[in-house]
């Protein structure tokens, strides 16, 4: 008689940790992570702001989005954000002095590793 019952405690916690398991292996792509991104700037004129926007593959509203101040010609700057892994699609802006602005907008896949975007403001 006693036999029955710390089976089914032993049951129930082996059915506990198999279901902590599960939700762990199926929520941790979704965990935020740091995601480095590098932005190589260049320009004829003095360059002053960036802004970027990030939107995961199939969502059309951004996940993240964040503008930065510059100063030069050439900048080379890196800004790390928290999002979970996966494809991204990445669309910066540069501003110059004289208004101009310039956009690259790519599908990038973040792993955790350092993803570079070249943007060169035009004359």
């Amino acid at each position: 008689m006693s036999a029955a019952p710390s089976r089914r405690r032993l049951l129930g916690k082996l059915l506990l940790v198999a279901g902590l398991g599960l939700a762990a292996a199926l929520g941790l792509p979704e965990l935020p992570r740091e995601q480095p991104l590098i932005f190589d700037l260049r320009g004829d004129h003095e360059l002053v702001w960036l802004r970027v926007e990030l939107s995961r593959e199939g969502h059309p509203q951004p996940a993240r989005g964040f503008e930065l101040p510059l100063r030069g010609t050439r900048q080379r700057l890196r800004h790390v954000v928290e999002l979970p892994h996966g494809r991204y699609r990445v669309t910066a802006l540069v501003r110059d002095e004289r208004g101009r602005e310039t956009s690259v907008s790519r599908l990038v896949s973040l792993q955790g590793d350092e993803i570079t975007l070249r943007l060169n403001a035009e004359p």
